[in-house]
């Protein structure tokens, strides 16, 4: 008969030991299903995000072409367009940095995959080849195509998003110094003083203002749905 209360003491522990550790186990998962659906919630609205940004920035850059190369064909754009559209998601995480960009293609080159400057700048971006390879390693980009590549609109857009990239890296973010930069080139004197502006020249100057009435010109298109943010810094 004294075993009886041993025993049923025992199985007492016994349950609430086995109650405790299943009371754990349900609030562990319950845990587990609350940071799920969050982690979920977080994907989608990230998801979005993305979707809005993408769909906002085809529309910019439909528009931008639409504006600075009317005459170009509809298949012609539409290739330009989506070129534009991957290598400036993939390059620019920043709204305005990227719209930027496409402002200097519209003025470099009206979007013309074959134009060639006087002084032998290349493409839709007006790469320099001695710039080129230069900017390429710099974002450790490949190194092995030739000054004819730069005509190739894929070529051309990567390196010229990256150029832009690394200027504003060296102008702590500052899109009209890094316009400037763009404009002078890498190896020219007025890169570097890009900070001293009294020596930027009058041609640098129009380059700047011509990209930024581009950028207002465009933004005020209805079909453009901006963020209220959205502003020249």
């Amino acid at each position: 008969m004294k075993m009886f209360p041993v025993l049923l003491t025992t199985v007492l522990v016994a349950s609430n030991v086995a109650f405790f550790h299943l009371f754990q186990f349900e609030k562990e998962k319950t845990f587990s299903l609350q940071q799920q659906v969050q982690t979920s919630e977080e994907n989608n609205a990230r998801i979005l995000k993305e979707q809005k940004e993408k769909t906002q920035f085809i529309e910019f850059v439909s528009t931008a072409i639409a504006l600075a190369a009317p005459k170009s064909s509809e298949s012609k754009n539409a290739y330009l367009g989506s070129q534009i559209v991957r290598v400036g998601l993939d390059s620019f995480s920043d709204k305005e940095e990227r719209e930027t960009w496409v402002a200097i293609l519209a003025n470099e080159s009206r979007f013309n995959p074959k134009a060639k400057s006087p002084v032998g700048a290349i493409g839709i971006g007006q790469i320099m080849p001695k710039s080129a390879k230069w900017y390429a390693e710099k974002c450790n980009l490949p190194t092995d195509f030739t000054d004819e590549d730069l005509y190739l609109v894929e070529i051309n857009l990567t390196i010229s998003a990256c150029a832009f990239k690394e200027m504003l890296k060296n102008v702590n973010n500052s899109k009209i110094l890094a316009l400037i930069s763009y404009n002078a080139g890498q190896f020219s004197k007025d890169l570097k003083r890009v900070e001293q502006m009294a020596n930027i020249n009058q041609e640098t100057a129009n380059y700047v203002t011509k990209i930024t009435r581009f950028l207002e010109k465009v933004r005020d298109n209805p079909a453009i749905k901006l963020d209220p943010k959205t502003s020249d810094k």
